[in-house]
């Protein structure tokens, strides 16, 4: 029935969709248990206050794309009370189980948020469906499958977001622009050609569990993936909170161009059995997979960038693999089932060959991975690192000490505040023990006055402890954060006046390490450990004169 400028389909049936409604909605408000099946036969549906085509009620909703229709849904950029009190937030939105087939054309335009929502479950099985929508283009509150359509995607935010989980059995997909590329805590690839420019992350298995419980995790098993950055800076190719497994397929990562992000990005493992990996990026955060892994994989960095073609041959000269970035990288991962264990193989990047040869199956990680030339092997010691590690530690505690000595003042009020809280703290047995003795052991022997007098004492005593120790840790927080300050400056002021050469022969990544995670251990060790050690000594020692009085 119509009402309102609208048509509402209110019973569970097969319809017929055809024509044009210039400012109203299809609206779909059955039966909890109604399947209701919508032919759209050449429609152009318009709504500039709320959803074009939405699903109030049923119990599954199937948008068939009659062939060789061309169908149009455009939605405003405002939305009335109602829609918004409803929490309606795409041009095509659905409550209940919404699956989209055929073979028809679908274009959806959303200036309010989402292109294709649903609550629960979307399906999209056939068509050729192209969105554009100023968040995701495809948003989901349960799972989504696709598989078998032609879909293009231009998205303000992520193209294909769900918040359980997404299965891409086939079909293509084509995202223009976006955010995140495809987002949820589980994502699984079966088949299918998806190719993503993004200026985040391009695939990111998000949050911090699945629906079952168990932690996010990207699985590819087929298909061919290619992930560029448009940004080439801010996002990774691939990034799991969790794991991230390969075992077919084709995936091609081109980007980012930032030390602080990686092609391929994991928390938890990496493990990849089969298909065709050729991931470039830059080295700073470079993760290789793991050593669970039964196919061969390498990595390696490049003094200098490049957008050249990088190629792995054999022995023989065949080539194994290749790809042609679109952005400047100086760090690729490379895994085909050609790669063998006792295998030498040549891989070409930035215009430089190196010579591989696979003593095991996973060459390189990270800032230990080789580099060109045949500089290290994974493996094998960094002579860098070893070389540093042969200095003599008095050097290094002689600076460290001249950071702590502009803190004298601060540093021997701890000193004292950790020994009179230690020492408080260790009277109150001893404050304990004397009132036990005012109890006596004879009946009607308690000296209740002192008994009275020591309990106060111990409550004194503890409180003027407890107030002891509060003030300490503020005092060792401040000192900490200071000499951090203090070297982080240094530190920084010294990178700066570096010749550039420097950074040629220094992996970024220990670079990073050196600004970030080793003057964070100082800034940990000098506020909580130095404590703990300083406090046990004196409680050792404390308790030791009181059982030798």
């Amino acid at each position: 029935y119509a009402n309102g400028g609208s048509v509402t389909i209110a019973s569970a049936g097969y319809y017929d969709v055809t024509g044009t409604l210039t400012d109203g909605s299809l609206i779909v408000d059955a039966g909890k248990n109604a399947k209701v099946f919508l032919r759209l036969n050449g429609v152009t549906i318009t709504c500039s206050d709320d959803a074009a085509i939405r699903v109030n009620q049923a119990d599954k909703v199937f948008l068939t794309l009659a062939e060789g229709t061309e169908n149009t849904v455009t939605s405003g950029e405002t939305y009335s009370e109602a829609a918004l009190a409803d929490k309606t937030d795409g041009a095509i939105f659905a409550h209940d189980d919404l699956t989209i087939n055929g073979s028809g054309a679908l274009t959806v335009t959303a200036a309010y948020k989402h292109g294709i929502a649903a609550n629960d479950s979307l399906r999209i099985t056939g068509g050729k469906i192209t969105v554009t929508a100023p968040a995701d283009t495809v948003h989901v509150n349960d799972s989504l499958h696709i598989s078998g359509a032609d879909i293009t995607l231009s998205a303000g935010d992520d193209a294909i977001h769900s918040d359980t989980s997404v299965a891409i059995l086939g079909g293509s997909i084509t995202v223009n622009t976006c955010c995140e590329g495809i987002e949820a805590p589980e994502i699984l690839i079966e088949d299918g050609a998806i190719t993503v420019t993004s200026t985040d992350d391009g695939i990111n298995a998000c949050g911090t569990e699945t629906s079952d419980g168990s932690l996010p995790g990207v699985t590819i098993n087929g298909g061919t993936v290619t992930l560029l950055n448009s940004s080439g800076r801010d996002a990774d190719g691939i990034d799991s909170n969790g794991a991230l497994t390969v075992s077919g397929g084709e995936i091609y990562v081109s980007g980012p161009t930032s030390d602080s992000n990686s092609a391929l990005d994991y928390d938890g493992t990496a493990t990849v059995t089969g298909g065709t990996v050729i991931a470039a990026g830059y080295s700073g955060m470079a993760q290789n997979f793991g050593t669970d892994s039964t196919q061969g994989s390498i990595l390696l960095t490049s003094r200098s960038t490049s957008t050249e073609t990088i190629r792995v041959t054999d022995a023989g000269g065949s080539v194994l693999a290749e790809f042609t970035p679109a952005k400047a990288y100086n760090c690729v991962i490379v895994s085909t089932p050609a790669l063998k264990q006792g295998g030498t193989y040549t891989v070409t990047m930035g215009g430089e060959s190196t010579d591989v040869t696979l003593e095991s199956l996973i060459y390189g990680s990270g800032s230990m991975g080789g580099g060109m030339g045949g500089r290290s092997k994974y493996g094998s010691p960094n002579p860098k690192v070893e070389e540093e590690l042969k200095r003599p530690r008095r050097g290094i505690l002689l600076r460290l000490g001249k950071y702590l000595w502009q803190m004298k003042w601060f540093l021997l009020l701890a000193l004292g505040l950790t020994i009179g809280g230690n020492t408080f703290s260790l009277l109150g047995p001893t404050l304990s023990g004397k009132a036990i003795d005012c109890i006596g052991t004879q009946a009607g022997g308690v000296d209740f006055a002192g008994v009275r007098h020591y309990a106060l004492l111990m409550v004194l005593f503890y409180l003027v402890s407890a107030i002891m120790s509060y003030f300490l840790s503020v005092t060792m927080v401040y000192v900490s954060r200071r000499v951090t300050l203090r070297m982080r400056s240094d530190l920084f002021n010294h990178i700066a006046d570096m010749p550039v050469g420097f950074f040629d022969t220094h992996p970024v990544g220990d670079v990073i390490s050196r600004i970030f995670y080793d003057i964070d251990t100082i800034n940990t060790s000098l506020s909580t450990d130095v404590v703990s050690i300083l406090a046990s000594f004196i409680t050792i020692f404390g308790s030791l004169m009181m059982m030798l009085r």
